[in-house]
């Protein structure tokens, strides 16, 4: 079916309202300003960087701030207006003829954003097609409609900039709720209410060691070990064994001051080389730091290793349920709970802590690592520059307030219960950002089809302007 256009429109090539040039690469670039010189663009300054690069090339290719820049080649389709100054190899500058507009013309490329996609070509290196400017057909209305668009355009895009810088405060937003939560969780705020009601006994740095010691028995006996070598945790003294924390602040009677020692009675890292690899369905998952995040373990990218390794990657350590894996090397300080029963080994950026139940558990831990105060901790505990690591001695020395365990799983409740909000929040942010990254093209289809501002018998007819700027065109050529 044929489009109809609208009233007083014309259907043309996208090259028959312009003028084109390509860029061209300077002889040499300075990184200071220098009178006389002119400012090298870049396409970061389409992304309203400043100027960094500047060039006194006198056979460079100038523009000024009524041409539009369009990237030709690599991140194709980012164009701008307002530039003044050189431009580059990989840029086309594009002046509009017959008085049209500047900004309508950058809306017309803006809106064919797809067009610009589907039609390149190049495989590691994407290129606009050559025929672009030829075979790009656009609906032109006459100048004065131009104009109303332009200025009804400038405004929506406004608006839409307004409500996608607000949208993007909300990841933060959602994420200091988060932190903030934790913080209370750990300084026993969020059950501050509920301890009136609730008298729970506390816990005594003596018990704590008691419970360590009864877990190493246990898992000794199970290993046909008849002694275990035990050596009691340390308590936690501000300055002593401690980093990162500047005092230990006042908490709840019934709570207790104790580190990561005191509540796991096993600690264990990985391989400290990297094994060989299998394939999927030769071996074992193998995981390392980048499959974790304080939901759980993405095994979707994992990597595999033989059985054999396997098998002797876990004698450390075996993963199992109500374990917690930490991350100790690159991004360190992550903590997540293992509510899974796969069987796989880990590298040595990552930490298994075995948790001593009758004192902690395991989801309070987890919550209470990732809390402000312990991640922290957890930095001023991680050395090295190039190669960062957290090592195993160090951080059992991470200290958090300890409630109570029928306290901890209230606080672990109420965590949930709060998160479990923000996670429907993020939902909803999620589903409203890509609405709203949609609603550029469907303004502009709609600025395109005549459907924005009203057409005016008195604005003339596009083609009429189309027929000036194709005489003027001819007029160049006779010349040249």
């Amino acid at each position: 079916m044929e489009e109809v256009l609208p009233k007083n429109w014309v259907e043309t090539e996208l090259g028959n309202i312009l003028s084109a040039r390509k860029g061209k690469k300077p002889l040499a670039l300075v990184e200071e300003i220098i009178e006389g010189y002119l400012p090298y663009i870049l396409i970061e300054q389409l992304e309203g960087k400043p100027y960094r690069l500047f060039t006194n090339d006198e056979k460079v290719v100038r523009i000024d701030k009524n041409e539009v820049i369009l990237v030709w080649d690599g991140s194709i389709g980012k164009c701008g207006s307002g530039f003044c100054g050189a431009l580059g190899s990989t840029f086309v500058a594009m002046n509009p003829l017959g008085g049209i507009p500047t900004k309508f013309l950058e809306y017309i490329i803006i809106s064919k954003q797809n067009y610009i996609k589907e039609t390149s070509t190049g495989v590691g290196l994407q290129h606009i097609n050559k025929n672009f400017f030829k075979e790009c057909l656009i609906n032109l209305p006459p100048l004065a409609e131009q104009e109303r668009i332009v200025a009804k355009l400038d405004k929506l895009f406004a608006q839409h900039e307004t409500i996608k810088k607000a949208l993007d405060r909300i990841p933060q937003l959602l994420k200091d709720f988060r932190q903030q939560v934790l913080t209370q969780a750990v300084t026993g705020k969020l059950t501050e209410e509920w301890r009136k009601t609730n008298k729970p006994n506390t816990y005594s740095f003596e018990e704590l060691n008691k419970y360590r010691e009864e877990v190493k028995k246990i898992y000794a006996s199970k290993n046909g070990k008849s002694k275990v070598v035990y050596k009691k945790s340390s308590e936690v003294k501000l300055g002593e064994n401690t980093k990162g924390i500047e005092y230990l602040y006042k908490i709840p009677d019934s709570w207790l001051w104790t580190n990561l020692d005191q509540v796991t009675w096993n600690i264990s890292d990985g391989p400290h080389f990297s094994p060989k690899y299998v394939a999927e369905n030769e071996g074992k998952r193998f995981i390392s730091m980048r499959n974790v995040n304080v939901n759980g373990v993405d095994f979707s990218d994992c990597k595999y290793v033989s059985v054999e390794d396997h098998n002797q990657f876990v004698k450390r350590g075996k993963p199992e349920i109500g374990d917690l894996l930490y991350t100790k090397g690159g991004s360190t300080g992550i903590a997540c709970v293992l509510d899974t029963d796969v069987d796989f080994s880990y590298w040595v950026h990552l930490a298994l802590l075995k948790v001593v139940k009758k004192s902690v558990n395991s989801i309070f831990l987890r919550n209470a690592l990732n809390s402000p105060m312990c991640y922290k901790q957890s930095q001023a505990f991680t050395h090295g520059v190039g190669n960062q690591d957290l090592g195993l001695t160090r951080m059992i020395y991470i200290a958090f307030p300890l409630p109570p365990l029928k306290e901890q799983q209230e606080i672990v409740n109420r965590v949930e219960s709060l998160f479990a909000k923000a996670d429907k929040i993020e939902a909803k942010y999620k589903a409203l950002k890509a609405k709203v990254a949609t609603l550029p093209q469907a303004i502009l289809h709609k600025a395109f089809e005549g459907e924005l501002v009203p057409q005016l018998p008195t604005d003339g007819h596009a083609k009429d302007l189309l027929a000036e700027i194709m005489a003027l065109k001819n007029e160049v050529k006779k010349k040249k």
